[in-house]
């Protein structure tokens, strides 16, 4: 992870981010498998990213629905109840 790997960086980032000039996107800590994983499972890691964002001191909360789709499977439907 970035922020492990370059420590120096962290107060750059995090001001950047609480000044809203780095906009971030949804605020999970994996590329979750959409196969596989309940849909608990992939909530709780959104969950997990936006803990791991305050416990950071960073102020902004990601407003963007971004679900990727890594290993080439379709989006099961079930998932689209995560944005309404």
């Amino acid at each position: 992870m970035y922020w492990e790997r370059c420590p120096a960086q962290r107060d750059t980032v995090r001001d950047l981010v609480n000044a809203g000039r780095l906009r971030l996107t949804s605020s999970g800590v994996t590329t979750a498998d959409t196969l596989l994983p309940s849909a608990e499972a992939i909530l709780r890691d959104f969950l997990v990213g936006q803990e791991w964002l305050r416990a950071n001191a960073m102020k902004q909360e990601p407003k963007v629905a971004y679900f990727t789709d890594s290993f080439g499977s379709e989006v099961p439907p079930r998932f689209l109840l995560f944005l309404f």
